[in-house]
């Protein structure tokens, strides 16, 4: 039995711990938030995410393949370097897209029981198949979600020189290609959200970033464009998605799903107290 196998075999049980996570659900501060996030290989969208999402302070969950595919690999002992794998070990390179879409499978059952509490959370992808992604946001509304967009941009050239030291490289022509596709969904993007959509500019280097100034385009209230990411306007994009997340809900579907799992974890405790109370008199 392979790392793959055992690893099947404990599907049930990460879905026993996720049951138990959302018996709180209801009372979730990020419930019936949903954040995407957009950018192609290279932009440092999981970077952006942490500092302007922050999913441990707004109460937001990560929905991220890229983890449990990377989770994979190493579990497996295979290379994340994928450029190497596909240039020079055809097997190998296949075993590791198989433990891709594994990681792909794993993921889509972990959003799935989130979305059944209707827990807020953090998707983060590409954004490289614009229908995909509004289709997605499209049924997350109609459940009562609020739908958000963070689109992390960087140049071309950046996107390359950063997919070049990534221990996890892909093809050049992959980076290429995928940039080109989100580059052209941005403006569908920026339509389809209207005013809860940003867009960080990353395409300066991190640790370069605290050593600029804020300059006076740096970040549009109107436009929700961050220039580069410094901190000061880091923490207005911040701001914005924490006032997402703090905006009371407006949908009258999730409205009455949330007075339905009060009542029935009102009724629960109530039944719990009077199985206590018949026990006590028994005893």
């Amino acid at each position: 039995m392979d790392g793959m196998d055992r690893l099947d075999g404990v599907l049930n049980f990460l879905d026993y711990l996720m049951v138990d996570r959302l018996e709180e659900g209801v009372y979730d501060p990020g419930i019936f938030k949903a954040i995407f996030l957009a950018g192609g290989p290279g932009s440092g969208k999981s970077w952006i995410a942490g500092q302007v999402a922050t999913p441990s302070v707004h109460g937001l969950k990560i929905v991220n393949s890229d983890d449990m595919f990377e989770h994979l690999l190493k579990k497996n002992k295979v290379s994340m370097n994928l450029l190497k794998l596909y240039q020079n070990d055809p097997v190998e390179y296949q075993r590791a897209m198989a433990m891709r879409d594994k990681g792909k499978e794993i993921t889509a059952r972990k959003k799935a029981t989130l979305i059944n509490g209707r827990l807020g959370m953090v998707i983060d992808g590409t954004g490289k198949k614009y229908k995909k992604l509004v289709t997605q946001a499209g049924e997350l509304e109609k459940l009562g979600y609020d739908t958000y967009m963070i689109f992390v941009h960087t140049s071309l050239d950046v996107a390359l020189e950063r997919n070049a030291r990534r221990t996890r490289k892909v093809q050049k022509d992959v980076t290429i290609n995928s940039w080109n596709d989100v580059q052209q969904n941005k403006d569908r993007f920026s339509t389809y959200f209207g005013a809860n959509f940003s867009i960080v500019d990353n395409s300066k280097p991190q640790n370069d970033a605290s050593d600029e100034e804020e300059t006076d385009n740096g970040f549009s209230l109107t436009g929700d464009y961050v220039e580069w990411p410094h901190p000061t306007i880091l923490r207005k994009v911040w701001n914005k998605v924490r006032t997402f997340v703090k905006k009371p809900i407006v949908s009258e579907k999730a409205k009455r799903w949330i007075d339905w799992e009060v009542g029935k974890k009102k009724a629960t405790a109530t039944w719990r107290r009077i199985q206590k109370r018949t026990r006590a008199r028994r005893g």
